[in-house]
């Protein structure tokens, strides 16, 4: 199934108007040249009332999106993002919606998008999770670039027993896997 542009219907929708249109006062301006005037007046008055509503109507769904970015933040959603990002965002499907060095299936993002919605977000479609993980991958590469590149050699002999154990939790939990603690025989699960 082929995804039409919104734009693109909006101008084969109204390109035949358009066309007819200009027929119209062509036909006025030969035959009846008073009323020309009059319809070249509304027609430029309805024209300019079409792209003032598009110009608004863009503006407000940008703030929205915005608000978007600035709600996660606030409902604490930034490491369900990431996390999506980090595990989903490698899909090899051809079908699959791109940006940048990641491509997530569109089937994946719906069930995102529902989850965000079960989370309290006020995320309307897919196009909204668009710009939300553009947004975020944009501020990923960002910082990565900015970080620098870093090749430094470091030994695990030269962290102390309690450093490499907390290394070993962070690299479970970014695995999902389960650990418990033992301390003095007894077991912690986090």
């Amino acid at each position: 199934m082929k995804k039409v542009n919104l734009r693109y219907e909006i101008i084969t929708t109204l390109l035949p108007v358009l066309f007819f249109y200009i027929f119209c006062l062509i036909m006025l301006w030969f035959f009846k040249r008073e009323s020309f005037w009059d319809w070249l007046f509304i027609g430029l008055g309805i024209v300019t009332v079409i792209i003032s509503l598009v110009i608004l109507l863009k503006k407000l769904s940008k703030k929205r999106k915005e608000d978007l970015v600035k709600n996660i933040n606030i409902l604490g959603l930034k490491d369900d993002v990431n996390n999506f990002i980090n595990r989903a965002g490698n899909n090899k499907d051809n079908y699959a919606w791109k940006h940048i060095d990641y491509s997530f299936n569109t089937d994946k993002m719906k069930v995102f998008v529902k989850v965000l919605k079960e989370k309290g977000l006020k995320i309307k479609n897919q196009a909204d999770l668009e710009y939300i993980l553009k947004f975020f991958i944009d501020n990923k590469e960002e910082n990565i670039i900015k970080g620098g590149f870093s090749f430094d050699k470091h030994e695990f002999s030269s962290l102390s027993g309690m450093e490499f154990e907390n290394l070993l939790v962070k690299l479970f939990e970014s695995i999902d896997y389960m650990y418990v603690k033992i301390i003095f025989g007894k077991y912690y699960y986090d």
